[in-house]
C-alpha cells in the first residue's frame, strides 16, 4: 500500500518553512519498500509521470483541506520530459489558484534534465501561477551550473554529502561557494539536503 511521509523542512532557527510529501509503499509482509527500489522499477515501467500526476494531485487536495500549510513534492525530469504530463499538471495547477502558492515542486533528477524550451516554459508558467520551484540534491546527480541559469528556481537544495564534504574537500566546498554566489546573484534560497526522519502524513 501506498501512503505520504511528511519531512519538515526547518530554517536556521528551527522552525518548519513546509514539509515535503514523500511517496513511501508498505509491501505485502508490512514492511516498509526503500524509495531507491521502487522508484526504479516505476521509471523502468514508464510509470513515473503517473505516479507524479498522482502525487501533485494528493498534494494539491491536502493543501485545499489545510490553508495553513505549505507543502513540497517531488517531480521527476522523465515526467518533465513528457508534452502530456507538463499539460496535465499546469491544468491542475489552474483549477487550483488559491493552493498554487503554497505548493513546491522540487525537480528531482534521476534522469538527465533535457534543455527543452518547453520544459523551461512550462516551468516558468507554473511559477507564474505561484507555484515555488526547487532543484532537489543539487550534486548528487546530473545537474549542472548550466540548471543553475536557465531553469526560473526558487530554491536548490544541495546534496547532504556534498555539504559534509566541505571540511574534506577542496572541489565541494569550491562548488558550495560557486552555488552560494550564484543564489546572491539569481535570487533563489538554498537548502542543505539532510537526511530526517519522515513522519506517516
Amino acid at each position: 500500500s501506498a501512503f505520504f511521509a511528511s519531512q519538515p523542512v526547518v530554517d536556521r532557527f528551527g522552525k518548519a518553512v513546509f514539509h515535503e510529501c514523500l511517496l513511501r509503499l508498505r509491501g505485502e509482509d508490512g514492511a516498509l519498500v526503500p524509495a531507491g527500489e521502487f522508484i526504479p522499477a516505476v521509471e523502468t515501467l514508464g510509470l513515473h509521470a503517473a505516479v507524479d500526476a498522482y502525487v501533485i494531485a494528493r498534494v494539491l487536495t491536502e493543501l485545499a483541506a489545510h490553508p495553513a500549510i505549505r507543502l513540497s513534492c517531488n517531480v521527476s525530469s522523465l515526467s518533465l520530459a513528457e508534452p502530456g504530463f507538463r499539460a496535465d499538471i499546469e491544468a491542475r495547477v489552474a483549477r487550483a489558484p488559491r493552493e498554487a502558492p503554497r505548493l513546491i515542486i522540487e525537480i528531482t533528477e534521476t534522469a538527465a534534465l533535457p534543455e527543452d524550451r518547453e520544459i523551461v516554459a512550462c516551468l516558468s508558467r507554473l511559477r507564474a501561477a505561484g507555484v515555488r520551484l526547487a532543484l532537489d540534491d543539487f550534486g548528487a546527480g546530473f545537474t549542472s551550473l548550466r540548471h543553475l541559469t536557465i531553469l526560473p528556481l526558487d530554491i536548490v537544495k544541495l546534496d547532504g554529502k556534498l555539504v559534509r564534504g566541505m571540511g574534506e574537500s577542496t572541489r565541494s566546498a569550491a562548488i558550495v561557494r560557486t552555488v552560494i554566489e550564484l543564489a546572491a546573484q539569481f535570487g533563489f534560497a538554498l537548502v542543505p539536503n539532510q537526511i530526517a526522519r519522515a513522519t506517516r502524513a
